[in-house]
């Protein structure tokens, strides 16, 4: 048999390992909602009803709107972030799943005050139209790869801010 039949067998024997391997189920059956939330310092929590709600929502394949699900405890998100929603089998068993009150958690959604900000900060041309609409052009005196790395700075910020005032709720929530 040819070298390449072997070679390309044993990638995909690889690619099959590593999948099962992600895959596997990384602690005890508990009970609770099939997904969690991971913050960015590696912590989870359960998730809120709003929560929830969204990732049970259907969206069609393409849709940017979906949510995103991690692989594994140790993926990252295109900004570079361990966070996210991801099956509570796959935790690692050292991780503490914190519960989560009916309380009313900061919003997590970006805003469009949120998306004009970073949009100003990096220097791109924002342009209100007088029917309200804003037009956003990239900055540009600025490569593609700065103006991302400074988007995804204030991104990664925003998200460790809200990530940090709920654990905090959470926390003051369990000492009273």
């Amino acid at each position: 048999m040819s070298p390449v039949f072997y070679i390309v067998g044993g990638l995909v024997v690889v690619v099959i390992l590593k999948v099962a391997w992600n895959s596997r189920r990384r602690r005890p059956p508990e009970e609770g909602v099939r997904f969690v939330y991971i913050n960015q310092d590696g912590s989870a929590r359960e998730l809120t009803e709003s929560e929830r709600v969204y990732l049970e929502t259907d969206f069609e394949g393409g849709d940017s709107g979906r949510p995103y699900v991690k692989s594994s405890y140790e993926s990252k998100d295109g900004w570079g972030s361990i966070s996210g929603f991801m099956e509570r089998r796959q935790v690692p068993t050292g991780v503490v799943i914190v519960g989560v009150s009916p309380t009313v958690l900061p919003d997590d959604s970006v805003s469009m005050e949120d998306t004009i900000a970073d949009a100003e900060a990096v220097g791109d041309l924002v342009e209100h139209g007088a029917d309200g609409s804003v037009t956003i052009t990239p900055n540009p005196s600025m490569n593609g790869r700065e103006r991302f790395r400074l988007l995804a700075e204030r991104q990664l910020q925003r998200q460790r801010n809200r990530e940090v005032a709920v654990m905090n709720l959470l926390k003051k929530e369990a000492a009273e």
